[in-house]
């Protein structure tokens, strides 16, 4: 087998390496000889100080299990279609994709209607491009179907990875670093889709602030005109202006600035006790501490049966009871070989607990000898990511609804603040009595211009973000 010396830079994905890659504090292997090497691992090997190494003829180099078969499409090929079942993950290996979304399914019984209708009735949601990333990879783990359909910009090489849950066991069993690198892309995934609900939770928030400000304008501006009118009985036209500025939706109804709630909870996962390994499972008796904060982290659990309540400044603030619930795994799972971070809070066991205790410097040796859990996280973080999604989603719906009522439609605040100045102006005769409440009448309705196209922008920033995820 032929062998050569090369700097790491020159290294290319795919490249299968000869040699042993061992952390130069611990000593440990971080990447064994024989294994092909990702973008994600050459970047790690490059931090590790490694100036050169061993790379083999991949062309007679071993593998850990089977070549996974790969495919190449035509400039304008579709890889699949909206309303498919997802039966395949895939990973690029060279070209450029289009995420193409419809407001309905295509027409699937046929190829060329499904093409037609898609290229004149699709809005281009996003690209892919960049070897080895993968994609459609949630719906075909969760057997779901797809959510839009993939175009070749350009002429494309994808490697096709069957779904199928025996064959993917033996995928995984054959090719354990793929599930490392399944979940690692996939936790990614899920922080994004989380970052993007802290976000529009935020936005949200503000938005209510803004809109209450908005409503406490007008009361002070009413409540001058109402003490002028009072000091002023006799002026009829003042008198018309209060009695027609009384009813202006939404500024007269407290409901418009309400913020209406999204639920949010839990989603159970489909957990079998025999999904992961008997070896990882422990015991923990009641009051006992699973981790304390602070401490560097070295696991992450899975739950088995039991409850845990996290503490925080002594105070519980959360509980984890249901069967196959992840805990603190999201940030190890993104890059588990560089992870070097803190419990964020103490553990507290307050029934017998059994979970799986999964050790974060040994997770590819892990993996390598127990598939299953590879599987599982891999179906666990899918089943996540759809139900956050969901709900980021609806949030965003519920955000959208609310920001209409700020610029959008009939029933707005900035119609409402046009009405407020059309009334001061046609009824008002003695200008300088009413001058002051028709420039804040004004002012107001500008702001309003600039605050709903300032959130119009930042929740469309976010929204192309999370797709692009």
């Amino acid at each position: 087998m032929a062998e050569e010396i090369i700097p790491i830079e020159k290294v290319k994905p795919g490249t299968v390496l000869g040699q042993d890659i061992l952390d130069p504090k611990t000593k440990e292997v971080i990447y064994a000889r024989g294994i092909r090497l990702s973008a994600t691992m050459i970047n790690n090997i490059l931090s590790l100080d490694y100036l050169e190494i061993v790379i083999t003829d991949e062309a007679n180099a071993t593998q850990d299990g089977p070549k996974l078969p790969t495919k190449r499409y035509k400039i304008g090929d579709y890889i699949c279609f909206q309303g498919e079942m997802a039966e395949r993950i895939y990973v690029l290996k060279s070209g450029v994709l289009q995420i193409i979304a419809t407001e309905n399914t295509p027409p699937l019984d046929s190829l060329d209607k499904a093409k037609l209708y898609v290229n004149e009735h699709g809005k281009i949601i996003t690209t892919i491009k960049g070897a080895n990333t993968k994609f459609g990879e949630m719906a075909a783990i969760l057997n779901g179907v797809r959510n839009a359909s993939i175009k070749c910009l350009t002429e494309t090489e994808v490697l096709e990875i069957p779904t199928n849950e025996k064959i993917f066991k033996r995928t995984l069993l054959n090719n354990y670093q793929l599930g490392i690198s399944l979940c690692s892309s996939l936790a990614v995934r899920l922080r994004k889709v989380r970052k993007s609900v802290d976000e529009i939770e935020k936005l949200y928030s503000a938005l209510i602030t803004k809109m209450q400000g908005y409503r406490e304008v007008y009361t002070k501006v009413y409540s001058s005109l109402r003490k002028k009118k009072e000091n002023n009985p006799n002026l009829e036209w003042l008198n018309k202006i209060v009695k027609e500025a009384a009813d202006l939706p939404p500024l007269s109804n407290t409901q418009a600035i309400r913020r209406e709630e999204v639920e949010r909870k839990f989603q159970e996962f489909d957990f079998r006790e025999d999904s992961l390994p008997t070896e990882l499972e422990s015991y923990l008796g009641i009051n006992t501490y699973l981790c304390k904060e602070g401490e560097p982290q070295t696991e992450f659990f899975i739950l088995k049966n039991g409850k845990i309540e996290t503490i925080i400044n002594d105070y519980r603030v959360n509980l984890y009871s249901t069967p196959g619930q992840m805990i603190h795994f999201l940030d190890p799972l993104q890059n588990p070989t560089r992870f070097m971070g803190k419990y964020p809070d103490t553990l507290k066991c307050i029934s017998p607990v059994r979970c799986f205790r999964i050790q974060i410097s040994k997770f590819d040796d892990t993996c390598r000898f127990h598939p299953k859990l590879a599987l599982f996280l891999c179906k666990a973080l899918s089943h996540y990511i759809i139900h956050e999604n969901d709900y980021l989603l609806r949030l965003q719906a519920k955000f959208e609804e609310s920001m209409n009522k700020v610029a959008v439609g009939d029933n707005n605040f900035r119609r409402a603040y046009k009405k407020f100045s059309r009334i001061l102006e046609k009824f008002t005769k003695e200008e300088n009595l009413t001058k002051q409440e028709l420039e804040l009448a004004k002012n107001v309705m500008g702001m309003i211009d600039r605050d709903f196209a300032l959130f119009k922008e930042e929740l469309s920033r976010i929204h192309i973000r999370s797709l692009g995820a």
